[in-house]
């Protein structure tokens, strides 16, 4: 009687764990640039992939930008369940 109790304790663990992990880890890859905003003081400028050719490389805690037409820019990331936070190091 044990052992199945045990056993569904740590499959629900388990499962609730690696959903978590799922949301945190979401947007962690390789992107190719389709739209954004760009937020400087109080300036914040649009952008599309008919005016920047860019790709974007996210980890944990770090991203990386490579683009043609722009600088290229790297910094530390922020993620939560409904926030994607950069802040670009200088």
């Amino acid at each position: 009687m044990k052992t199945p109790l045990l056993l569904s304790v740590l499959l629900l663990l388990f499962s609730s764990t690696l959903s978590f992990a799922q949301n945190q880890m979401s947007v962690v890859g390789t992107w190719k640039f389709v739209s954004g905003k760009s937020t400087r003081g109080d300036s914040t400028t649009s952008y599309d992939d008919k005016t920047v050719d860019q790709i974007k490389i996210v980890t944990h805690t770090y991203f990386a930008v490579f683009s043609k037409d722009f600088a290229n820019a790297a910094g530390r990331v922020q993620i939560d369940d409904k926030n994607y936070i950069e802040e670009i190091a200088n």
